[in-house]
């Protein structure tokens, strides 16, 4: 088998709903598989203490401080999935009302496998998280206010 036709079989792959492909020929056998990403939600065995209270709203894009003028919005700096924690058995890095410090990481957010950490841009209270953990997230889209 040619290496034009075994291109073609990988892309034909790679845009269709087929998930394996064997194709024999001349006694070569080739094997085209595609990974199909699944997204897995955990849930709790046992009813958890209830976490404080988080806004899940919207601040409007190019703004930097919230609409009452205090405080600061982390923005995302690249596009992907938003992550509260490193995994989704661990507890997110924070949540509304906790105090950070410039750098600390507040969320991760994964673009092709690779995941960031995203820090404070200053140091206070976190008064919303406005993005849900799983979202997709777009560059300059706001994610926290910090006061």
């Amino acid at each position: 088998m040619n290496l034009e036709k075994i291109k073609k079989l990988i892309e034909f792959v790679g845009r269709s709903s087929v998930s394996e492909l064997n194709v024999t020929e001349g006694g070569a056998t080739v094997r085209i598989t595609k990974s199909v990403a699944r997204r897995v939600e955990f849930a709790d065995a046992a009813p958890a203490a209830k976490a404080p209270e988080q806004t899940i709203g919207s601040v409007p894009a190019g703004q930097d401080q919230p609409a009452d003028g205090t405080g600061h919005v982390v923005r995302a700096p690249s596009a992907g999935v938003f992550h509260r924690g490193p995994d989704p058995l661990s507890s997110p890095l924070v949540e509304v009302g906790m105090l950070v410090e410039k750098g600390q990481g507040l969320c991760i957010i994964e673009a092709m496998k690779v995941f960031n950490t995203i820090p404070a841009t200053h140091a206070g209270e976190i008064t919303k998280i406005v993005v849900a953990d799983g979202d997709d997230v777009d560059v300059g889209q706001a994610l926290f206010e910090i006061r």
